[in-house]
């Protein structure tokens, strides 16, 4: 049903003020592989589908308007239900570990911190979200990092990150952090052989003067001290 208000700026949270066109996508759009902002959405080849069984096998009857005139853009069996792409790729994530390091000034103990982070690429949307792991008397806020949102490279391109500029080793420029890339999880491993693109070993991640102090030091006993106050308190083993 249309709406009767006009198009203001800021009468929706996604509204656009340059937009001047606001024609609505035609279904034919779908056999583009675009989705309803009318931008091409890059398929990948996930690693682990997720598998469906329709009981009762469709027929042709069976067929509804998308299998007939837009058939499924992976393969033509019918079985398969017709999905857009965010359905797809829906809790499809690529998680990363990382770290980059920090300047600390005003203290005596430390000159840096490492800040380790864990990276979630959301393959629907080509979303991102960081955080960080908190540790106990960090002094430093932890958690929610970055918010899961889209991330526009820093090299002047103005597009989102893609997959396969995450890898292992490599330094990524994320609101103007230089995160290097340590680690990544069997999923996105996995998926990364899926495409032919396999991933390289996990690398150290350096330690600071923080995670140093942060070690517990084993309490040396003093066998000697330990029979002085014994005996002392009248106890201790009788002497031959």
């Amino acid at each position: 049903m249309a709406s009767n208000f006009p198009k203001l700026p800021g009468y929706v949270p996604t509204h656009d003020p340059t937009v001047v066109n606001h024609k609505k996508v035609s279904h034919v759009k779908l056999e583009q592989i675009r989705n309803a902002k009318n931008v091409p959405v890059p398929l990948h080849s996930l690693p682990r589908p997720i598998a469906k069984n329709f009981m009762p096998e469709k027929t042709e009857m069976d067929k509804s308007l998308s299998h007939v005139q837009y058939p499924n853009h992976q393969v033509d069996d019918c079985q398969e239900l017709y999905e857009p792409t965010y359905v797809k790729l829906n809790k499809q994530v690529l998680r990363f570990y990382g770290f980059f390091k920090e300047s600390v000034v005003e203290s005596r103990l430390e000159n840096y911190r490492i800040r380790k982070l864990q990276i979630y690429y959301y393959l629907e949307d080509r979303s991102i979200m960081i955080t960080e792991p908190k540790q106990t008397n960090s002094g430093t806020p932890q958690g929610s990092f970055l918010n899961r949102q889209m991330v526009l490279k820093q090299d002047g391109s103005n597009m989102p990150f893609e997959p396969t500029d995450f890898c292992v080793g490599l330094d990524i420029e994320i609101c103007g952090r230089s995160i290097r890339v340590t680690d990544c999880d069997t999923y996105t491993r996995e998926y990364f052989i899926n495409i032919g693109q396999p991933q390289p070993e996990c690398i150290a991640v350096p330690d600071d003067s923080f995670a140093t102090s942060q070690i517990p030091i084993p309490i040396k006993k003093d066998k000697e001290l330990m029979e002085f106050l014994e005996k002392k308190l009248g106890g201790g083993k009788v002497a031959s």
